[in-house]
């Protein structure tokens, strides 16, 4: 079950790992977002103490660390219901472990929302739109967020001197170039998780519409066949000091009523 841990990270403890965040080494700077790996198998990760700190005053014991980061995002962003097991390993007891998310910067209203969903595979976003690994959204010439198919047919029609793809036009300049050759390098690598649009491979899958009024509140901005068979658990508000831990297999995804928000996230073995 989710469990929200009030006031288990003080100020000094989040203005901490800011600082780290904001210093150069290890980012990810993209058009829709920001973020930033830790080094968790390095003894030179600055923030490894403060991290155990937290693990264990949240779970009541040290766990392996598989992974640690930070993602920055703004309202413009783009989201996908995803679930966060393991990328390479499977994990032992994989139904009994959690991931810790603490919310460092907060601007509206901010939610993450959990479904009564699970599912033990590695790492997957979960779609019934018609994306692929290499769809992104990206401002086209009139400053629009508009939807590339595939980044590097995209690609190939701007080095052709083309500005039209998709029934859209976008900047032929030398900087949007690289920014799309770039996007399509991160996108090549492992960290690029894949896209499950076979539902029936999530637990508690029931193939009835998701209710209306809560995608209305909370998640308008997404697909709202996506949320097709999935059922609520539980919708939970940001507030700096607050903990979130939520289980490794639970299927959940950012709202999208805020209009930024910085968090790091870690997830355990």
């Amino acid at each position: 079950m989710v469990k929200v841990l009030k006031n288990k990270i003080s100020t000094e403890e989040i203005q901490t790992l800011i600082d780290y965040y904001n210093l150069d080494n290890n980012r990810d700077e993209r058009p829709d977002q920001n973020s930033k790996q830790c080094p968790v198998n390095s003894v030179d990760w600055p923030t490894r103490g403060l991290t155990q700190s937290l693990l264990i005053k949240s779970l009541g014991y040290n766990p392996e660390v598989e992974r640690a980061f930070y993602l920055e995002k703004n309202s413009e962003s783009h989201y996908h219901i995803h679930v966060d097991t393991y990328y390479d390993d499977p994990v032992e007891d994989i139904d009994k472990k959690y991931n810790m998310l603490v919310p460092l910067e907060v601007d509206g209203y901010c939610t993450t929302v959990f479904f009564k969903n699970y599912y033990n595979g590695s790492m997957a976003k979960f779609t019934q739109k018609n994306i692929g690994r290499f769809s992104y959204y990206l401002k086209d010439v009139d400053g629009n967020n508009s939807f590339v198919y595939d980044l590097k047919e995209l690609y190939m029609k701007l080095k052709s001197n083309s500005s039209i793809y998709g029934g859209v036009h976008w900047p032929v300049t030398k900087e949007f170039i690289e920014q799309v050759a770039e996007l399509i390098k991160i996108r090549s690598g492992k960290d690029n998780i894949p896209i499950i649009k076979d539902y029936t491979k999530i637990k508690n899958f029931n193939d009835q519409p998701f209710d209306k009024d809560i995608y209305n509140k909370y998640l308008s901005g997404m697909n709202y066949q996506d949320f097709h068979g999935l059922t609520l658990d539980k919708v939970v508000e940001w507030e700096l000091g607050d903990i979130i831990l939520f289980p490794k297999t639970q299927l959940h995804t950012v709202g999208t009523t805020h209009d930024h928000k910085l968090h790091y996230t870690v997830f355990t073995r």
